[in-house]
């Protein structure tokens, strides 16, 4: 739950009350776009206030009445200033089989296991835990020098391949169109488990 009210150059308008929820659910009659919002918004904690500066540009198509009107007179200004305090915060468990649908078709789980820094040895051990606790995303990479294991986890699992989603990384002295291919190739072939599903 959120107090916040807009302030431009000579005026503060008054107090709102609104309630936002992050996810999947826009936030109806907030007075404020919910990109905006939630760039200010996912870092502040419980009883925080503070203010920000908004460019105007941004505040195009708001839902609800705009937070910059009041008495029927809409106030349009190249940029306004923001202040909120969050009042109250529930926090939701997500679920582990949480996704966001990709433009491909494909599903990325939004919860996953990222093993950099990790050794062979641990990496095994930890994407085969985490695979038995319902985690979907593996993030690997070949500087992590820990791909074979990965692999070998995922076939040891049991859980099917198509319901595991494998990230990898190209090395930086790899960049380069053949170079790139051919690094591709190399993490294919060490993790040993079909396609990679995400590879940067």
């Amino acid at each position: 739950r959120l107090r916040h009210r807009a302030r431009v150059i000579g005026h503060s308008f008054e107090h709102r009350d609104a309630c936002v929820v992050f996810g999947d659910d826009a936030p109806i009659g907030f007075g404020f776009p919910l990109s905006v919002a939630l760039m200010a918004l996912w870092t502040m904690r419980e009883r925080e206030a503070a203010v920000f500066r908004v460019d105007g540009r941004l505040l195009k198509d708001c839902p609800g009445e705009p937070l910059w009107s009041q008495d029927g007179y809409e106030w349009i200004d190249d940029a306004y200033e923001w202040e909120v305090e969050v009042v109250h915060v529930e926090s939701s468990v997500l679920p582990r089989s949480s996704g966001l649908l990709l433009r491909g078709g494909l599903c990325i789980p939004r919860i996953g296991l990222g093993l950099y820094m990790v050794s062979a040895t641990d990496a095994y051990d930890a994407t085969l835990m985490a695979l038995r606790e319902g985690y979907r995303l593996i993030d690997t990479a070949s500087m992590y020098q820990n791909e074979e294991a990965v692999g070998r986890a995922l076939r040891d699992s049991g859980v099917p391949r198509s319901e595991v989603f494998v990230v990898s990384k190209v090395n930086n002295p790899d960049h380069g169109y053949q170079q790139a291919l051919s690094a591709v190739e190399r993490s294919l072939h060490r993790l040993g488990v079909g396609p990679i599903d995400l590879m940067l």
